[in-house]
């Protein structure tokens, strides 16, 4: 008779061996712990620079009393606007609403090097600017740097026609392009050529103005030239109400406002901008305007603050949501003063 192989009895709850503790099971707690402490104290670190002030902008004294938080000398306020103006929110908005709520800010020079941007914003930050001097009875001193064009110089009309040698700008700089312009892209040949066709479903024709993947039809262009026309219409409003000279003689403003840009020399021959000057020029004109007292003046400029989004998202993942971004802008069409 054959022998009966000693197989190993079946595991049971009351046999199962136990498991000792591996170096692979402690790492990995350890290693979780580890990652999740560290999340946490980048989450509460982030959460800590938004608490600490509702702005995204921080102050940096140029020139005066050294503490950005001295409350007892008057301030003159440098409000940055480097960038395309495309949003309505971000750094040119908290710097404005910095201003607008320290009673210390007696004068404001707006520090402009920009091509402009969309029409909403551009008349957004126009009004927000020009309702904050009026509210306060603060001057506004425009310094253009390399550019101030279309929506820029839209902005910079927030300094009024009250007063003169309000606009200066760097030997160097381009102004004016006074217009408005629709991009709009026809991209139909090449569509037809690797086999895309149009095929949206559509309330009206009209709902599908603008499409990149056929021309324009000629209804389609007469109500986007009457668009183009109503905002060039209030951007030559604007500029009556910012420069005198052009207030008084409206024709005189026509043949610039072609969208042409213009150098300083014949900006200012034209009457474009009052002055020639830098930076620094501008901050004394201000300081004049306000009559305030030089050595106790502080002149303070912006610094934005690193958001939780900055120390969370790496900027490999920022680049791919901006060309989304911009893929998205480019299909659109939109109303810009801009100088493309």
């Amino acid at each position: 008779m054959s022998q009966i192989p000693n197989y190993p009895p079946p595991l049971t709850v009351s046999n199962v061996p136990p498991v000792p503790r591996s170096r692979f099971k402690s790492g990995c707690a350890c290693g979780c712990g580890t990652s999740l402490l560290i999340f946490f104290l980048i989450l509460c670190f982030g959460l800590t620079l938004q608490s600490s002030s509702t702005s995204s902008a921080n102050r940096v004294v140029i020139s005066g009393p050294d503490s950005p938080f001295k409350d007892d000398c008057d301030k003159v306020a440098v409000i940055k606007i480097n960038e395309a103006i495309m949003e309505t929110d971000g750094f040119i908005y908290d710097q404005i609403e910095d201003v607008k709520e320290d009673s210390t800010v007696k004068a404001i020079v707006l520090r402009m090097d920009t091509p402009g941007g969309s029409v909403s914003a551009s008349d957004y930050f126009y009004h927000k600017l020009t309702e904050l001097r009026k509210k306060t009875n603060i001057p506004i001193v425009v310094s253009m740097g390399s550019v101030c064009a279309s929506g820029g110089y839209y902005i910079a009309m927030s300094c009024g026609n009250e007063n003169e040698g309000v606009l200066f700008a760097e030997p160097t700089t381009w102004t004016g392009s006074i217009g408005v312009i629709i991009s709009k892209y026809d991209v139909s040949e090449l569509a037809q050529k690797v086999g895309v066709k149009e095929d949206s479903i559509k309330s009206h024709e009209l709902k599908g103005m603008g499409s990149m993947l056929r021309p324009m039809t000629e209804q389609e262009q007469t109500i986007f030239q009457a668009l183009v026309n109503d905002a060039f219409g209030r951007f030559r409003e604007v500029v009556y109400t910012g420069r005198k000279k052009f207030n008084d003689d409206h024709d005189a403003l026509t043949p610039l406002a072609t969208g042409q840009v213009f150098t300083t020399k014949d900006a200012l021959e034209s009457g474009l901008i009052d002055r020639e000057g830098y930076l620094e020029d501008a901050i004394n004109r201000a300081i004049e305007m306000a009559k305030l007292d030089r050595e106790k003046t502080q002149v303070f400029t912006y610094t934005a603050k690193a958001s939780l989004m900055d120390l969370v998202i790496s900027s490999q993942e920022k680049l791919k949501k901006t060309e989304v971004k911009e893929i998205q802008e480019m299909a659109a069409p939109k109303a810009l003063y801009l100088w493309q």
